[in-house]
């Protein structure tokens, strides 16, 4: 008791396909690479809410897209 934890943070997520973020590559729009995490952490940010697209987990009813999902 008495310990406290304090985040400060953003939310990433991609709202067109592909569904995912560039990650081998800087991006003003869509990436998640090195260099983006450098600047939250630089930006004092110690998490991220990485939310997802259902259109990205289903791209067609009962069809599940696996690789998104790792």
């Amino acid at each position: 008791m008495g310990r406290e934890s304090v985040f400060h943070g953003v939310n990433a997520i991609v709202k067109g396909p592909p569904w995912v973020p560039e990650y081998k590559n800087f991006s003003r729009d869509i990436s998640m690479s090195k260099e983006d995490f450098q600047i939250l952490k630089d930006m004092g940010n110690n998490i991220i809410r990485l939310g997802l697209m259902w259109p990205g987990v289903e791209p067609n009813r009962g069809e599940y897209n696996e690789t998104y999902l790792d």
